[in-house]
């Protein structure tokens, strides 16, 4: 049975990246890409969007996987969720390189660790994912 998820559900789930600091994260990214203006990071941009929506959707398909399926598309989505994390360490990174502080790396991957929050990284990829799901209606 499928189980009914809730924000307040979420909220008790520990790490768990909430609409709220997403969408604040997403903004300054956004912003400061178009702040940058450079193609190279406008690409990465574009990239990271097109893998989190790739990822976001195995992820949701997980809940409702079997143990089967699971193992088969196991290697594929961590594959997918790695690239997720690197185009958002790199954007990061090309960002500060131009001299723009990007004070939400810090929010998105609170430990400095991206091993550790390889979970809130995976939240941020399905909030965007919502955003270019809403936006094609």
């Amino acid at each position: 049975m499928l189980a009914i998820i809730t924000p307040k559900s979420l909220k008790q789930k520990p790490g768990c990246l909430m609409t709220s600091e997403a969408t604040a994260i997403y903004t300054a990214i956004t912003d400061q890409v178009g702040q940058a203006g450079e193609q190279e990071v406008e690409d990465y941009l574009a990239s990271l969007v097109e893998q989190a929506i790739v990822y976001a959707e195995m992820r949701a398909n997980w809940a409702l996987a079997s143990n089967d399926d699971r193992v088969k598309n196991d290697a594929y989505r961590t594959h997918v969720h790695d690239s997720v994390i690197y185009y958002v360490t790199i954007i990061s990174r090309s960002l500060e390189q131009a001299g723009i502080k990007t004070t939400w790396f810090q929010q998105l991957v609170p430990s400095g660790n991206t091993n550790v929050d390889r979970k809130r990284i995976g939240d941020f990829a399905c909030y965007i994912c919502y955003l270019y799901a809403v936006s094609a209606r």
